[in-house]
């Protein structure tokens, strides 16, 4: 609070000192005054005082009349290169314009003092004279600055009435006292005019304040509303190129489904199957990476960033690239780095596996090479490839959603255009630096910087895999008969013994009657009725207990069920499920129990 208030009275201090000095006109016309009177005073004088006294006293009035000219026009072309001068800088220039003001009242005292003849009473009255007619207009052009006022008269009248009382005559003793009661009226009108002042002045400040305050509310909210439409935009432009790819497959699946109703022969039908298994496998692979792009976008408020080891993570990342490379003929080169950063080990994998997924996809001959770099603080996690190179003109579209290079007519097989944008958009939310360096025809260079971090004493303990074994149990909730056939099907292959049940009620009673077996229980979060799968989940530890392991089975991109999810201990599977996953899962659940 005190801060601000410092600042408002520093704020007003300038206010002040630009009204003091920007009155050039009247300051003029108060030298002016002042000359006019002091020549005035002179001629009256010319007769009666030493002329080189006069001489004297004029030329110090001259020259401090000068100074005072001098500064204010030195304040207007300061003014004239800065709008305002800084405030810092107000209170310097406050300083001199009291300087001023009080060599001014010196020279007027002086002249009291230089030209009195003790004979005389003339040349005491016209220097008394001209300090009261110079004293009540600088009473009008002071109060913009009141210390200004107070150097004038302190400088005017204090040596005057000293002098006056230090003379032995009774009439100088009356002028002194004049003298005292000007300046006390001085002063209090003064006092009472600055008070005026410095009112209007607060008040035009806290409209400017006001001003600003609501000038910035709008810019904001013209901010907001540009977001808000290039969002939708974005979004519009987003879900209607994945509209596209996703109606090729879906369309050519309704075909082929026509064509499977017509009974055909076993050669036909095998063929059937296998592009039915193709378009499904395109879906998925869509909606992983549409998914991938929407995980990307909460990315850093549920990213957990701790120290590890960058070899580890690109390690585990080229044993699942390596192979399509191979295929390929494509030799994929690896740098070992004993760096350790600060991040989160599952979103560099993310960002990895998808520059290298791109490196390998768009390399038809050559290498690929993945290296760190060490910088100051930070380090670059680089991938470089010789592949076909992007222009300049593509260089700045390669991260837009759904863009991809020579592949127009929408290949599927050449992957959906949304590797790059996750990528972006993860290092966009982490605040993670992205270099691109690409010539057309030689290759390209993604380079991440990350930051740095001291390496941790820890011991990694290489689990075995263990396969699934007969006595687990499975118990499957979901309110879809198709999507409840599908899965019964696929782990009754696995040889796992299924239960299923549409609802929580069904799902307790089995349960129930069969407590004491080893179960997993897959729940589906949107079940009928409003259930939810974190409601089965709370009833089973309710009444069953912490014997059930429990995941989440949901197609869906909520903040709310993931913590709900983490806070209850379960497990999150995404849709489209691929059973590559759910086997994964189920055997590390079924190492977790052993282990305990």
């Amino acid at each position: 609070m005190s801060d601000q208030a410092d600042a408002r009275s520093q704020r007003l201090l300038a206010e002040q000192v630009e009204l003091a000095f920007r009155g050039a006109r009247g300051a003029g016309l108060l030298s002016l005054l002042a000359l006019l009177t002091a020549c005035a005073a002179s001629v009256a004088l010319w007769d009666m005082v030493l002329h080189e006294r006069l001489l004297l006293w004029l030329v110090v009035m001259v020259l401090i009349q000068a100074m005072g000219l001098w500064l204010h026009r030195a304040y207007g072309r300061r003014l004239a290169r800065e709008e305002a001068p800084g405030q810092g800088r107000a209170r310097w220039w406050a300083r001199l314009k009291v300087a001023q003001a009080g060599a001014l009242g010196l020279g007027w005292s002086l002249g009291l003092v230089l030209l009195h003849d003790p004979g005389n009473v003339y040349t005491l009255l016209y220097p008394a004279f001209g300090i009261v007619v110079v004293a009540a207009g600088s009473a009008v052009l002071y109060t913009a600055l009141i210390s200004s006022l107070y150097a004038f008269l302190a400088g005017s009248l204090l040596p005057s009435v000293v002098y006056l009382l230090w003379l032995p005559d009774t009439y100088t003793d009356y002028l002194a006292l004049g003298f005292v009661m000007l300046g006390g009226f001085l002063l209090v009108a003064g006092r009472q005019s600055e008070a005026a002042l410095r009112t209007a002045l607060s008040m035009r400040l806290e409209a400017a304040d006001l001003l600003e305050h609501e000038r910035q509310q709008v810019a904001k909210a013209e901010h907001g509303a540009a977001l808000t439409e290039l969002a939708a935009a974005e979004k519009t432009r987003f879900w209607s190129a994945a509209s596209h790819d996703l109606k090729q497959p879906l369309h050519a699946l309704g075909l082929y489904s026509a064509l499977l109703r017509k009974d055909p022969s076993d050669v036909e039908r095998r063929e059937l199957i296998d592009h039915i298994t193709s378009c499904v496998s395109s879906l998925t692979g869509l909606f992983d990476a549409i998914l991938g792009v929407t995980h990307a976008e909460t990315a850093h408020r549920n990213a957990k960033p701790a120290a590890f080891p960058l070899q580890r993570v690109v390690d585990q990342v080229l044993v699942q690239v390596r192979p399509g490379a191979r295929a390929k003929g494509l030799v994929v080169r690896n740098v070992p780095s004993s760096l350790w950063v600060h991040a989160d080990p599952a979103v560099i994998e993310r960002i990895l596996g998808n520059l290298l997924s791109n490196a390998v996809r768009y390399t038809e001959d050559g290498r690929i090479l993945v290296g760190v770099r060490r910088r100051p603080g930070a380090c670059s996690l680089v991938v470089a490839d010789t592949g076909v190179g992007l222009a300049s003109h593509d260089q700045s579209r390669i991260f837009d959603d759904f863009f991809q290079v020579n592949n127009p007519e929408r290949q599927r097989d050449k992957g959906y255009g949304l590797g790059l944008s996750t990528v972006h958009r993860l290092c966009a939310a982490l605040g993670y630096e992205i270099e691109v360096q690409s010539i057309p025809g030689r290759g390209s260079l993604f380079a991440v910087t990350l930051p740095l971090d001291s390496p941790v004493d820890t011991q990694e303990v290489q689990e075995p895999v263990p396969t699934l074994e007969a006595d687990l149990n499975v118990l499957f909730v979901e309110d879809d008969p198709l999507v409840r056939d599908a899965m019964n099907r696929l782990l009754k292959d696995w040889g796992v013994r299924v239960s299923m049940c549409a609802c929580g009620d069904e799902a307790l009673a089995i349960l129930s009657q069969e407590f004491d077996k080893r179960w997993h229980v897959l729940l589906d979060h949107q079940l009928a009725d409003n259930e939810t799968g974190l409601q089965v989940a709370d009833r089973i530890r309710a009444i069953i207990g912490d014997g059930p392991v429990i995941s989440l089975v949901t197609g869906e991109v909520d903040e709310a069920v993931d913590r709900g999810a983490a806070e209850r201990g379960i497990s999150v599977l995404r849709k489209p499920l691929k059973p590559i996953r759910l086997r994964a899962l189920l055997r590390s659940h079924h190492l977790d129990e052993e282990v305990l």
